[in-house]
């Protein structure tokens, strides 16, 4: 195999542009938790073993986690500006 092209695109963060529009930090907060929950959660949350807490705990943990984040998150928007880059790559198998 080898790599015939590559590159590197960066992307712009969609979520801050959505918030310099709108000016609207609140919801600009709840998107932000929202992609990190859906992104980190699963392997954040996994460390807490459903034997030490109840899985009604854990969802508890989660929800205030989010909430925190997302008022943490419209406190200070500019604070979590994302600069995302993504490696292209064509590889080639012969």
């Amino acid at each position: 195999m080898s790599v015939e092209e590559h590159g590197v695109v960066a992307l712009p963060d969609i979520l801050l542009e959505e918030y310099h529009a709108t000016r609207d930090a609140a919801h600009f907060g709840g998107r932000v938790a929202g992609f990190f929950e859906a992104a980190f959660g699963p392997s954040l949350f996994s460390a807490l073993s459903p034997g030490s807490r109840s899985s009604q705990a854990v969802a508890e943990l989660m929800t205030e986690f989010r909430t925190r984040l997302a008022a943490r998150v419209a406190a200070e928007p500019g604070a979590v500006e994302t600069h995302w880059h993504v490696a292209l790559l064509r590889i080639v198998r012969r």
